[in-house]
């Protein structure tokens, strides 16, 4: 992060930038920022998403220190903070989402973002699905260690590639595979598996989260984020966790149809709608006042 930090600088330079144009010639009243550094402008209300606000390097608490300096300094430039996580204990993203020290200007938790809808463990198949996601080579490589070892289980597999420019496998008994689908078709194949088995992804645990699924996390080698997720989901007994480098499928399945899944968190749509109506009234209030 420290080498990229100069490049991370100069985009957010372009970014801020190019809204300050669009603010002039769209007559923009608000911004909402998925995580883009440089959509900020003190003329209007600017929120800025995200999950990560203390990052973990794996470094060591200085590095962590450093990396949260480097995050504030362009977060609390924004009018206000919204966070897709729940406040207190039962959390979802631990202390990347909780840190000691919080950003200056106004933050709100507005709840898991996903795109799923509310579900329960009832009406399950007996299937297990994968998810492959990510960036490669590792993707490959977690997909070749499950297909490796798909011939010494006896249950149905369906496995989402999530490559859409891909060749199709060769067929496997029993197991069936869709290179990439829509969120619309991929929803009712999540909400009806026995177990998923993917990626520590934040997005992917939201989604687990309100299907209350089981789930096996995989987190991506080198990416710290996942990494701690993974474990800290683990000890919340949301999850099981597992290193890709030793990955083991009929030990998981044993060790997922042991584990007492329980640290799910009920949804409230509430937050969103309060954090939507007060950015909608600040951005009233400038237009008001212009």
């Amino acid at each position: 992060m420290m080498r990229q930090a100069p490049r991370i600088a100069a985009a957010v330079k372009r970014e801020n930038s190019w809204l300050k144009e669009v603010i002039r010639r769209e007559k923009i009243d608000g911004v909402i920022s998925d995580n883009r550094l440089g959509l900020f402008n003190p003329a209007i209300p600017c929120v800025f998403i995200t999950h990560q606000l203390r990052i973990q390097t794996g470094l060591g608490r200085w590095a962590d220190d450093m990396a949260q300096l480097f995050n504030y300094r362009y977060i609390n430039r924004f009018s206000g903070v919204w966070i897709p996580d729940f406040e207190g204990a039962q959390n979802l993203a631990g202390l990347l989402s909780h840190p000691s020290s919080m950003p200056r200007n106004t933050v709100s938790y507005v709840g898991a973002l996903t795109r799923v809808h509310s579900s329960s463990f009832a009406n399950k198949e007996g299937v297990i699905l994968f998810v492959f996601s990510g960036p490669e080579p590792q993707r490959s490589i977690f997909e070749q260690a499950v297909l490796t070892q798909l011939k010494y289980i006896k249950q149905p597999v369906t496995i989402i590639r999530g490559k859409p420019l891909q060749e199709d496998l060769p067929p496997i008994d029993g197991v069936t595979v869709y290179n990439h689908l829509p969120v619309t078709e991929m929803e009712p194949i999540m909400r009806s598996a026995a177990l998923i088995v993917c990626r520590s992804g934040y997005s992917s645990v939201m989604d687990i989260n309100a299907l209350r699924q089981r789930s096996v996390l995989i987190p991506t080698p080198g990416q710290t984020e996942q990494q701690y997720l993974a474990e800290y989901l683990m000890d919340k007994r949301f999850a099981i966790s597992a290193d890709q480098d030793n990955f083991n499928l009929l030990q998981l399945l044993y060790r997922a149809s042991q584990f007492a899944y329980d640290g799910f968190i009920n949804p409230d749509d509430t937050l969103l709608t309060k954090a939507v109506d007060a950015f909608l009234s600040d951005c009233r209030s400038v237009i008001e006042k212009s």
